[in-house]
């Protein structure tokens, strides 16, 4: 996808711990890979086996980490995120060469979380507390879905398509196409907001600047 030396910036300010210097990376070549699987051209076919996410069992933390572990080894090398220069400073930078089509759509995902941030955390919450009210959360999804009433599985399709349109993820339509297991989906799409509302809060305090 990207042409030789395509870089992108993150502009940075403030005073940075070791551990936001992880932890910013972590989250944003986690991001950085999800979207690029929706809108690579080849994307599609390339990342159909990773994309099948009804597969994974999503339970606990264990199923979201080898998710993402695949979904970065599948990026192609010249388009994985890679440090060209950091200058630490007020203001400062990240310079990174990747797929600059990604990066933008991770500034617009930051963007309307920040704009819409009272509305996702609303809706967050209405749905995990629906998933843990009916002891779903450490249930693998092939046998939740087969707990869930047909109100339940109306809430969870709504709120799929709300949590999507939120946050603006490009193709979202690709996406829910791939599996016709909401309680997956749901899931998977709980754990991109938990790796945006990362990258957001450092937009929100000033550090960075995607």
């Amino acid at each position: 996808m990207a042409e030789e030396w395509e870089t992108y910036k993150i502009f940075l300010d403030g005073e940075w711990s070791l551990a936001e210097f992880y932890e910013l990376p972590h989250a944003y070549s986690q991001v950085y890979a999800f979207v690029y699987a929706l809108e690579s051209p080849d994307g599609i076919e390339d990342y159909g086996a990773v994309l099948r996410y009804a597969d994974y069992p999503w339970r606990g933390g264990f199923s979201s980490f080898n998710f993402y572990r695949q979904l970065q080894e599948a990026v192609p090398g010249e388009d994985r995120p890679r440090i060209i220069s950091i200058q630490y400073a007020s203001p400062g930078w990240m310079e990174l060469s990747l797929a600059v089509g990604a990066a933008l759509s991770i500034r617009t995902i930051i963007k309307a979380f920040i704009a819409s941030a009272s509305e996702l955390d609303s809706l967050y919450h209405k749905i995990y507390k629906n998933i843990h009210d009916r002891r779903l959360m450490n249930v693998e999804a092939r046998q939740a879905v087969l707990k869930l009433k047909d109100e339940e599985l109306r809430f969870l399709e709504g709120s799929i398509k709300r949590l999507a349109r939120l946050l603006k993820i490009p193709a979202s339509e690709v996406l829910l196409a791939q599996s016709e297991n909401p309680v997956a989906r749901i899931k998977m799409l709980l754990s991109l907001f938990r790796r945006v509302e990362t990258l957001a809060e450092y937009e929100k305090k000033g550090k960075a600047q995607f």
